[in-house]
């Protein structure tokens, strides 16, 4: 146990811990050198032993005092029981004496400025006592002349080592006095330069962290604005395919689609061609099946040849073409809108198993926004595939109308054949009464035989008229059950897109979830509130509600001062609100009143919403909560120092 180091802590200041190191260096001062001195001396001549005793008592006290952290108590006792004391002896020695001893007068006077290197210069305390000690030093004379002593207490002050040690060690206790006032004077202009550099370097730390916290923030902010534009986009495909499933014919979708995605983009105009096939040629173009621009359906058709024109080349390189800032003089193009010249245009194919199927043309006065071109891109698969499969459903449903047309008519050719056999039979027995007649008439015979000859041609030409029949209708029979064929695997592939679908679905429905779970996470750990240019709150979070106690319809529609506590000054609330209304963001610790008038403290950011022209049109505050009080008090009297 080092006694010099009684009292001292690292969570107190430098000048503290400094008085307080020098207080010690007396009180061992006073125990083993002065008073041991003293103390010697007055029990050789046996007198007035109780004042070096009483002096040592007083030093052992104001150490133990000291290292129970009680330095103000034991300084105190340190000046009052050294001074009292040698007070006392120096009237003592001196009664009776012709000279004054001035060495001990000497040392009694270094002792009147002990106070300036214990206390703070500040401090009544030190003025008061010094002076007055000082003016009770030159006393002694006089109060030694008025009480009388024993000749062992003359004698004692007569002792040639009391007064030379007298000189000497009142030199030394100015000097450790001087020392010390001035070292404090040194070492307290040091430990303020270096508490500035502190503050400073606590400054810089806080802007640093103050910039971290609004990149975090801003980047917060961009990963909300991505999940919305993704909800977005989301919901935009949702209803998309709300529209496949309740169209079946690929016209009537396309119109349905164009509209949907026009509108749905705040686009302007917009048109849809399908991939068509000549029946006679096998020629592969691009028809107009939908179009949409200004709120009006366009009621025109338009067919446009692979290559020919935007969506001709769009179709032929199967990639997206877009143009930006079109000029009002730029030359006619073959895009399906017209002579139409908009501030932007995309064409996007849409493409299923590396097959165009369609083509989109979407024009606007503005260029569209990234999300809203991956809005696009995500339809285009999906758009194709179903496309794909509404043409393969609309031919099938032909198809199976011209098998039943097909069935009616081979009924009717058979029926007919039918009524041809009737009639075969009858000219058959009519032959055979003619040929009874033949017998009695030759003449007749040879015109009956002529006429049979030419009935038999007719019937052998009606014979092969329906085996050739026959044939065809055992083709079209195989022709039925390829289509029947055909028919399966487009369930088939109907089924696989259902299972797709429901994925995509199912995908749509996770990003939901994982969006809640960030908006979870920030209701924990943050208080988040928004409020208009007036400081009118119009969000509050879920945290913001726990931890002000107010319900949030309590809180919107009321102004932010609600939570202000009486003991924050209102120069604080005007450095506030001077930072944001210029447009830049406040930090600082604040503490508030909850509404059952418990304190909470809260390290407080404060950032403006901008509009084109600078001025804000929000406040958006984010705060943490400070659970440590005693830490939050000290950080807010730093900080108001620094406003100051």
């Amino acid at each position: 146990m080092n006694p010099f180091k009684f009292g001292l802590n690292e969570n107190y200041s430098f000048d503290e811990n400094r008085r307080t190191y020098l207080g010690n260096i007396v009180n061992l001062f006073n125990i083993f050198i002065l008073g041991l001195i003293n103390l010697s001396l007055a029990i050789k001549y046996e007198s007035i032993i109780l004042y070096p005793c009483i002096m040592i008592f007083m030093s052992v006290a104001s150490l133990i005092l000291t290292s129970q952290y009680q330095q103000q108590i034991g300084k105190i006792v340190t000046v009052l029981g050294s001074f009292i004391s040698l007070y006392l002896w120096n009237i003592s020695i001196n009664a009776g004496l012709n000279d004054i001893n001035y060495g001990q007068i000497l040392i009694l006077m270094g002792y009147s400025v002990l106070p300036f290197g214990l206390f703070d210069f500040k401090n009544k305390f030190t003025v008061s006592f010094a002076t007055l000690s000082l003016i009770l030093s030159y006393t002694v004379p006089f109060f030694s002349d008025l009480i009388s002593v024993t000749q062992n207490t003359i004698e004692l002050g007569n002792d040639p080592v009391l007064t030379y040690s007298g000189f000497f060690l009142g030199g030394v206790v100015i000097y450790l006095g001087m020392f010390g006032t001035n070292r404090s004077q040194s070492l307290t202009e040091l430990n303020n330069n270096l508490l500035r550099e502190d503050i400073e370097k606590h400054n810089q730390e806080l802007e640093e962290s103050q910039q971290k916290l609004t990149e975090q923030l801003e980047e917060a902010q961009k990963v909300q604005q991505q999940e919305k534009n993704r909800a977005w986009v989301i919901e935009g495909l949702g209803r998309i395919n709300n529209l496949i499933r309740n169209h079946d014919d690929p016209k009537k979708l396309a119109e349905s689609v164009i509209s949907e995605i026009v509108t749905y983009l705040g686009a302007n105009q917009g048109s849809i061609f399908l991939l068509e096939e000549d029946d006679e040629t096998s020629e592969k173009y691009l028809e107009l099946h939908g179009a949409y621009a200004f709120d009006r359906k366009k009621f025109v058709e338009k067919r446009i040849s692979i290559g020919e024109g935007l969506v001709g080349q769009a179709y032929l390189e199967a990639e997206p073409i877009i143009l930006k800032d079109i000029p009002s003089n730029y030359i006619n193009i073959t895009s399906g809108l017209g002579d139409s010249t908009p501030g932007f245009l995309v064409i996007y194919p849409l493409i299923n198993n590396d097959k165009v199927e369609a083509i989109i043309e979407v024009a606007s006065f503005y260029e569209l926004e990234d999300y809203k071109m991956d809005y696009l891109a995500d339809l285009g698969e999906s758009l194709a595939s179903s496309f794909s499969l509404s043409k393969i459903n609309f031919q099938t449903k032909y198809l199976l109308e011209l098998s039943k047309q097909q069935e009616e008519e081979m009924r009717s050719q058979a029926e007919e054949l039918q009524q041809n056999m009737e009639e075969l039979q009858a000219t058959q027995e009519e032959m055979a009464r003619k040929a009874k007649e033949v017998e009695e008439q030759n003449d007749q015979l040879r015109l009956q035989e002529e006429a049979m000859r030419q009935n038999m041609e007719e019937l052998q030409t009606t014979q092969e008229e329906m085996d050739r029949k026959a044939v065809e209708i055992e083709e079209q029979n195989n022709r039925l059950r390829e289509q029947e064929e055909i028919m399966q695997q487009h369930l088939e592939e109907l089924e696989s897109q259902k299972d797709e679908m429901e994925r995509y679905m199912k995908k749509t429905e996770d990003l939901k979830q994982d969006l809640q779970v960030r908006q979870n996470v920030l209701d924990v750990s943050t208080i988040l509130s928004e409020s208009d240019p007036y400081g009118t709150i119009t969000y509050a979070n879920d945290k913001l509600v726990e931890v002000s106690k107010y319900s949030r319809e309590e809180l919107i529609g009321s102004p932010h001062k609600i939570f202000r506590h009486p003991d924050v000054p209102s120069k604080l609330f005007k450095k506030l609100w001077d930072t944001i209304q210029k447009g830049e963001t406040f930090r600082g610790i604040i503490k508030n009143r909850a509404k059952d008038g418990s304190v909470y403290w809260v390290d407080a950011i404060i950032s403006p919403e901008l509009d084109t022209k600078g001025k804000p049109v929000k406040y958006i505050g984010a705060r943490y909560v400070i659970e440590d009080h005693k830490y939050a008090e000290q950080a807010f009297e730093r900080q108001m120092k620094n406003f100051k």
